[in-house]
C-alpha cells in the first residue's frame, strides 16, 4: 500500500493526542503494511523475552475476581497480546487474497482480520499499567483498530481502503504505534512473521507525513 495524504483532514483529539505522545517518546529513548490487506517503570527495550512472556495470571479472568485477589493485566501481557494478534492476523489474511473478493465478503475478510487484534487484546479496562506511557499508547493502538474496521465497513473493495479517511488514520496510527512498540518496549513477533512485521513498521515516516507529525 502506498501511503498518500489526500489532502487535509479532521484529525480527533485521541489522534492529537497519541501524535504528541509518541513524538515525545521518541525524542527521550536513544534506540536504536501493509502486507495483511489492511518507561520510565515498567518493561524496558532490553528485556525483549521477558516482556513477550506472558505471567500465569493472563490465561484468563477469574470468575470471582478482586483487587485483592487478582491484580490485572500487566504492561508485559499487553505486549504478548499485541504480538499474538498481529500473528493471528496475518496468518488469517494469508489464506486468501481479499483483492479477489466482492464488497459483501471483503468487508467480511477484512473486518475478521482487523479483529484478531482487537480479541487477542481484549479489554483495556482490565490492564492495570505500570508505564504510563505505554498505557496511552494501547488506548491509541486499540483506537487505530477501531478506525480500521469503521474504513472498511465503508469501503467496497481492498483498494478503495486508500480512500478511505478513517481506514487510512487508523492504517497510519497503528503503524506509527508498532514502530513505537519495537523501538522502546522490544516488541517482536515469531520468524515466519518477520516479514510481515517488517514491511508494517518501513511506513512508519509515511505514516507520520499522512498523520501530519512531521
Amino acid at each position: 500500500m502506498t501511503i498518500t495524504r489526500k489532502g487535509f483532514f479532521t484529525i480527533s483529539f485521541t489522534t492529537l493526542f497519541f501524535a504528541a505522545l509518541v513524538l515525545s517518546s521518541c525524542g527521550q529513548r536513544p534506540v536504536q503494511d501493509h502486507s495483511e490487506a489492511v518507561s520510565s517503570t515498567g518493561v524496558s527495550a532490553s528485556s525483549v523475552e521477558a516482556a513477550l512472556t506472558p505471567s500465569s495470571e493472563a490465561e484468563e479472568i477469574p470468575e470471582a475476581a478482586s483487587s485483592t485477589e487478582w491484580a490485572g493485566y500487566t504492561d508485559a501481557d499487553f505486549l504478548f497480546s499485541v504480538r499474538r494478534g498481529l500473528e493471528e492476523r496475518w496468518a488469517s489474511v494469508q489464506q486468501q487474497d481479499g483483492a479477489a473478493l466482492d464488497t459483501e465478503a471483503f468487508r467480511e475478510y477484512a473486518s475478521a482480520a482487523v479483529q484478531k487484534e482487537l480479541d487477542a487484546i481484549g479489554d483495556l479496562y482490565y490492564y492495570k499499567f505500570e508505564d504510563q506511557e505505554l498505557g496511552s499508547l494501547a488506548s491509541a493502538y486499540y483506537a487505530a483498530l477501531k478506525d480500521q474496521l469503521v474504513g472498511i465497513s465503508e469501503s467496497e473493495s481492498q483498494d478503495a481502503l486508500q480512500d478511505s479517511e478513517a481506514y487510512m488514520t487508523g492504517y497510519c496510527l497503528r503503524t506509527v504505534a508498532l514502530y513505537t512498540l519495537r523501538e522502546n518496549y522490544g516488541l517482536a513477533v515469531a520468524p515466519e512473521y518477520q516479514t510481515n512485521f517488517d514491511s508494517a513498521v518501513s511506513r512508519y515516516e509515511a505514516a507520520k507525513q499522512y498523520l501530519g507529525m512531521e
